[in-house]
């Protein structure tokens, strides 16, 4: 508590007598106000400069409620601007397919979904994560006579983290969604010359993170996801 107290002293030295723009006031838990900007994240430390120039690492708890708020808010929305805040990993998987034979059919059906990865980057306890996703699935029309035929569906969902701890990982893994695949048997072909084979894939999926209300990240794979499926 006295090496706080001493800290917070420090910070009230020198200070001069109009601030800019973008200083505020600071109150620690002692009612004492000072102003100043937070200027970087060191740690699980913020870098708070005075209005004088003079910067000094503190932890958010010696101020006041408010403050301490806005101050976690900044350094959450700092981390996550200059990229060191997650990495995302995002892995195509399935269930076990099961064969069907229908003649002069094979079909072949599992589950398609994704496995995720949210690493936490930083040197912050992250907790009350809420990750809102999208993904899709080509649906390959049977007999196609050309490759582009067929539907894209969407399955959308959320994932709820309760903690991710510093520099730690976290692999979680999203709905899933029926897919399959089909086989013409030999000696058949589709009246149409259609193709003798077809199987939906995963297209790709689309998150975005979330603490509270704030987003921090907007992922998708491959990266023009985003821009081919508006969220």
């Amino acid at each position: 508590m006295r090496a706080i107290i001493i800290n917070f002293t420090l910070l009230l030295l020198c200070m001069s007598l109009w601030a800019a723009d973008d200083y505020r006031d600071f109150t620690d838990k002692a009612g004492r106000v000072m102003q100043a900007k937070p200027v970087s994240v060191i740690g699980n430390q913020v870098r708070i400069q005075r209005e004088d120039g003079q910067e000094f690492n503190v932890s958010t708890d010696i101020f006041a409620k408010a403050d301490q708020e806005f101050l976690d808010e900044w350094m959450l929305l700092h981390l996550a601007k200059n990229d060191r805040l997650f990495k995302i990993g995002a892995k195509e998987d399935g269930t076990r397919k099961e064969k069907t034979d229908r003649e002069p059919m094979t079909y072949y059906n599992w589950e398609g979904f994704y496995k995720l990865s949210i690493e936490n980057k930083s040197d912050l306890i992250l907790d009350d994560i809420r990750v809102e996703y999208r993904f899709f699935v080509f649906d390959d029309t049977i007999a196609a006579q050309k490759r582009s035929e067929g539907q894209t569906d969407k399955t959308s969902g959320d994932l709820k983290i309760k903690l991710i701890g510093p520099r730690k990982t976290v692999v979680v893994e999203t709905d899933k969604a029926k897919m399959q695949e089909s086989k013409l048997d030999g000696g058949w072909v589709f009246t149409n010359s259609g193709d003798r084979a077809s199987k939906d894939k995963l297209e790709g999926i689309h998150l975005k993170v979330f603490k509270g209300d704030l987003e921090l990240l907007d992922y998708s794979e491959p990266t023009s996801l985003r821009e081919k499926y508006k969220w």
